[in-house]
C-alpha cells in the first residue's frame, strides 16, 4: 500500500529561496556612462559585462535614450569592423568569436552589408 502524508517517516526539508536578481534602478550618470561607451564603439554585451548588468538592461536604457542598438553586441561601428576582418580573411567564426555573438548574426550582417560571403569558410591564406 502506498504511503500517505501522514505516514511519511521525516518531514519535508523546507524550500530553499531562490536566487532571484531584482531590477537595479540606474542613476542618470549611470546611464550616461553606458550612452558614452556606445558611442565610443563598445558593444552592449562589453558594455553589460563592465556594468555588472545584464545585457538586456543595457539595451533598454540606451532604447529610452533614443538609440537603436538593435545589434546588441556588435557596436555602432561593428558592421564597418566585421567587413574589415572579412575582408582581411578572417573566417565568419573568428569574426564572432571576436564580438561575442553568433556566427548566424555575423554572416547575417556582412550580407546586409553587401559582403559576398566566401564558399567554404575557410580562412584566406593570407590570414594564417
Amino acid at each position: 500500500m502506498a504511503a500517505t502524508w501522514a505516514d511519511s517517516p521525516e518531514p519535508a526539508e523546507p524550500r530553499a529561496r531562490s536566487q532571484c536578481r531584482t531590477l537595479r534602478q540606474l542613476a542618470n550618470s549611470d546611464t550616461d556612462e553606458l550612452v558614452h561607451a556606445w558611442e565610443q564603439g563598445v558593444g552592449v554585451a562589453e558594455i553589460a559585462a563592465r556594468s555588472g548588468i545584464h545585457r538586456s538592461t543595457v539595451w533598454r536604457h540606451l532604447r529610452n535614450r533614443g538609440i537603436d542598438a538593435s545589434d546588441r553586441s556588435m557596436g555602432p561601428n561593428g558592421l564597418t569592423r566585421a567587413i574589415e576582418l572579412y575582408a582581411e580573411g578572417r573566417t565568419l567564426v573568428q569574426i564572432a568569436r571576436e564580438f561575442g555573438v553568433a556566427k548566424k548574426t555575423i554572416r547575417k550582417r556582412l550580407v546586409e552589408g553587401g559582403v559576398v560571403i566566401r564558399r567554404g569558410g575557410r580562412a584566406s591564406w593570407e590570414s594564417r
